[in-house]
């Protein structure tokens, strides 16, 4: 196997430098918002998916996190919004997703040269949602056909193969979307979120549903992580709880918050130390971000343009946030107090 391009240890890595009151905001046209956010494995770029106010275009930046400067090449040839990017475990390229209507586009980027790999073009829709295999080489997607329009469900789970043309369709559902699909630690097994509440786990080779779990209140799971040593996952539902739950029995750890709602991303950082939630509370977008073995809260974070999605970096001092005016904003996150 190729040899990753970025050769920095995570250790070696010096915490950027910005405050809340230094914030780094990257300008861009007020007509796009960034909807997607991710970090390379070793912490040293950030990718932003755009789409424009009128869902009809999409484009892709990608920045030093260090200093915040926007990296030289362009990320050409999108054809449609972008709603989701996600880097490849080994730092060397990553993917956009998104599409409109009828038109999937899922297209394989080189990270530092720009270069469009390959575009995967075949399947039903527009992709929702995607996550990336743990050890590289394929791609989980979701699409919705139509269900709308329509007036019926024909909801995908769809996995690619970077060597192959054609994704393999590895669940469908007639009877409700699909809001969330995600490879559990070791991509043995999907973890699928309906819009009714279901949420159960789909088996990678065979495509049957092998397990069940139920939460108070049947909300709609919105978000997930895996812990990369599949102890823990985090979760994020549309009634705003926050949990980090076990695997094996679904057994509560913590929950973290029920004061907002519709929590559309959450995310643990390497160290397992803090976790992350984008919500909603009383009409604003919100960033909380807690210590995970007490579940204290660290930062409580807002903005006027609206906080779309955020992550952390590697060492998890910092986050970044895309906002709804297509700007990008790193923030510190404060020491957890000593007592």
């Amino acid at each position: 196997m190729k040899k990753p391009i970025f050769l920095a240890s995570l250790a070696m890595l010096a915490a950027p430098s910005f405050s809340l009151a230094q914030a780094d905001s990257l300008p861009k046209p007020v007509s796009f918002s960034v909807v997607s956010l991710a970090v390379s494995p070793n912490g040293e770029y950030y990718a932003a998916g755009r789409a424009s106010s009128d869902s009809l275009q999409g484009d892709i930046d990608l920045w030093r996190s260090s200093n915040g400067r926007i990296y030289p090449n362009e990320y050409k040839g999108l054809k449609y919004p972008v709603k989701s990017v996600v880097f490849s475990p080994d730092g060397q390229f990553f993917v956009s997703a998104g599409g409109q209507g009828d038109y999937p586009e899922v297209v394989l980027w080189e990270l530092l040269t720009g270069r469009m790999i390959k575009r995967f073009t075949d399947g039903a829709s527009a992709v929702d949602a995607m996550s990336f295999h743990p050890q590289g080489g394929q791609m989980l997607t979701v699409d919705n056909f139509d269900a709308v329009r329509l007036n019926a469900t024909r909801a995908y789970l769809r996995l690619w193969e970077f060597a192959q043309d054609e994704p393999r369709t590895i669940y469908a559902d007639t009877e409700q979307p699909i809001a969330l699909a995600v490879f559990n630690h070791d991509a043995s097994r999907v973890l699928v979120s309906r819009a009714d509440g279901a949420l159960f786990e789909v088996d990678v080779q065979t495509g049957r549903q092998v397990e069940d779990f139920k939460l108070q209140g049947d909300p709609v799971v919105l978000t997930a992580q895996y812990a990369s040593h599949g102890q823990s996952v985090l979760l994020g539902a549309d009634n705003g709880r926050v949990e980090l739950r076990r695997p094996s029995d679904w057994y509560l750890y913590r929950a973290f918050t029920n004061d907002c709602y519709n929590v559309r991303r959450v995310a643990m950082d390497q160290g397992l130390t803090r976790v992350l939630a984008v919500g909603e509370l009383r009409g604003k977008s919100y960033l909380w971000v807690w210590d995970m073995a007490t579940g204290r809260e660290l930062l409580r974070h807002s903005s006027e343009h609206g906080i779309m999605d955020a992550c952390f970096a590697p060492m998890g001092q910092v986050v970044a946030i895309g906002l709804g005016n297509g700007l990008v904003e790193q923030v510190e996150i404060p020491a957890a107090p000593s007592n």
